[in-house]
C-alpha cells in the first residue's frame, strides 16, 4: 500500500512538471514560515492523537469490563455510522476550502454566513440519512446481520446522535483552523476529548450499563461544539448570539416537529411495512418543516427558482 502511494505521488508529480509550467521544485527555507508551519503540524497532531485515544481508549474500556461482544455490538454501530456519514463528508469536502479562503481574504461577512449554511446543511443532510435509520434500526441490523449483538441498536443511535452534533459542529472547527491559531484550542480540545475516557472508566467502574459510553461520547461532542463556539466568537470569526439563532435554534425546531410523529407510528408497524410508512412520513414532514424553518428567505427563493427552471425545461 505504501509503495502504490509513492508511486501515484511521483505520478501526480511528473504530470504536473510535463503539463503545467508553473510547476517547479526548489528548496527554500524560511525560518519563520518553517516554525508557524511545524507549531501548526504539531498542535493538529496533538488534537489528533487526542481524537484516537478517546476512540480506542473507549473500546478498551468495554472490552475490560464487558468483553468481545459489547465491542462487536460497537464495531457494528461505527460500520453504520461511517456509511452514514460518506455523504456528508464529501459535502463537507466542498466548503473546506472557500471558509479558508474568506478568511484569508478577510471577508468576514460572507464567511460567517458561508459558515452557518455549512453547519446547517450539515445536519440536515445527515439528518434526512439518519433519522429514518434510527427509527428502523432494529429492522435494518436484523436484515443486515440476522444475528444482532446485544447493545447493537442503542449504539448505532447514539452514535449517529454523535455524528449529528459533530456534522453541525465541524464547519466551525474548519473556520477556528483558518485563523492558524490552533495551539490553545487544540490544547483544550484534547483535554475535552480525553474526559471520555476518564468519565467512562468512572461509569463503567460503578457498574453502569455499556451504554453510558456513548451517552458520554454525545455529552462531550456538545461541550465540543460550544467550545468551538467560544474560540470562534473569541477570534471573530463568527457572532455566537447570531449562530445560535440562524443555526442551532432552527435545528432544534426541525427535529422537535419532524421526528415525534413518525416515532410514534413506528411502535405500530415492524419490518417493511415499518419502515416504508415511518420514512415516507418522515420525509414529508422534514421537507415542509425544512422548507419553512431551515431555510432563509434568500434560500427559498433560490429553491423556487431551481424548481421553476427544471420545470420549465421538462416543459421545453
Amino acid at each position: 500500500r505504501f509503495s502504490v502511494t509513492v508511486v501515484i505521488a511521483l505520478f501526480y508529480r511528473i504530470y504536473c512538471k510535463c503539463k503545467f509550467s508553473e510547476c517547479k521544485y526548489h528548496f527554500v527555507f524560511d525560518k519563520n514560515t518553517f516554525y508557524s508551519l511545524t507549531s501548526y503540524a504539531g498542535w493538529n497532531l496533538s488534537a489528533n492523537i487526542a481524537l484516537i485515544a478517546r476512540t480506542q481508549g473507549v473500546n478498551i474500556l468495554l472490552n475490560i469490563f464487558y468483553g468481545v461482544t459489547v465491542n462487536a455490538a460497537m464495531g457494528i454501530s461505527t460500520q453504520v455510522n461511517s456509511a452514514v456519514n460518506k455523504f456528508v463528508s464529501n459535502f463537507q469536502t466542498a466548503f473546506m476550502p472557500q471558509i479558508t479562503k474568506l478568511y484569508a481574504i478577510g471577508d468576514f461577512e460572507h464567511l460567517r454566513k458561508l459558515i452557518g449554511q455549512s453547519s446547517r446543511f450539515s445536519f440536515l443532510l445527515l439528518f434526512a440519512l439518519a433519522c429514518p435509520l434510527m427509527l428502523n434500526i432494529d429492522f435494518v441490523l436484523k436484515l443486515w446481520l440476522k444475528t444482532v449483538p446485544e447493545y447493537s441498536s442503542v449504539f448505532c443511535i447514539l452514535i449517529l446522535i454523535y455524528s449529528l452534533v459533530e456534522a453541525a459542529s465541524k464547519p466551525v472547527g474548519l473556520a477556528i483552523h483558518a485563523t492558524g491559531k490552533v495551539k490553545f484550542y487544540n490544547i483544550v480540545m484534547s483535554i475535552a476529548l480525553l474526559m471520555n475516557i476518564i468519565f467512562s472508566f468512572i461509569f463503567l467502574r460503578l457498574g453502569f450499563s455499556p451504554n453510558v459510553v456513548l451517552v458520554i461520547n454525545v455529552c462531550v461532542g456538545i461541550l465540543c461544539f460550544a467550545i468551538r463556539l467560544l474560540f470562534a466568537g473569541y477570534y471573530k470569526v463568527l457572532k455566537i448570539a447570531e449562530f445560535i439563532r440562524s443555526v442551532i435554534f432552527r435545528i432544534v425546531c426541525i427535529s422537535v416537529f419532524v421526528v415525534p410523529v413518525p416515532l410514534y407510528i413506528s411502535r405500530y408497524y415492524n419490518q417493511w411495512i415499518g419502515f416504508f410508512v415511518t420514512s415516507s412520513i418522515f420525509l414529508c414532514l422534514f421537507t415542509v418543516v425544512v422548507y419553512f424553518i431551515g431555510l432563509t428567505r434568500s434560500e427559498k427563493e433560490g429553491v423556487l427558482k431551481a424548481i421553476k427552471a427544471k420545470i420549465f425545461i421538462l416543459k421545453g
